[in-house]
């Protein structure tokens, strides 16, 4: 008997449906042996299967895709555009700067 409600159901509010007994359950997460995290039910400890939706994954969604205007082209993609700093010459000017601040330094004369 299920009432209509005019609003969307928050997810905590909603629970998964156990497969070994077919009503809401709690969950709690786990690790297979291989380091794969799955769903598992609180009262029976099955495993709750992620669906799979066959247009879910990128490949599939961006099958029929063509580029348009505003899409890089792939060899600008691969360009290298940053050659990356000169630290050696970055080092020799703070050097540089440092000699030419303590010489000025030397030639400030304070009165005691």
């Amino acid at each position: 008997n299920a009432e209509y409600m005019g609003h969307p159901i928050h997810v905590s509010k909603c629970m998964l449906i156990d497969p070994s007994t077919g009503k809401p359950t709690k969950i709690r997460f786990g690790f297979l042996t291989d380091g794969q995290k799955v769903r598992i039910s609180k009262t029976t400890n099955t495993i709750i299967p992620k669906p799979v939706f066959p247009g879910s994954s990128p490949k599939v969604r961006n099958k029929n895709k063509i580029d348009g205007p505003k899409d890089t082209p792939p060899e600008k993609v691969i360009e290298v555009t940053y050659k990356g700093e000169d630290f050696a010459k970055i080092k020799r000017e703070f050097e540089e700067f440092i000699r030419e601040k303590e010489r000025r330094e030397r030639l400030l004369v304070f009165q005691e």
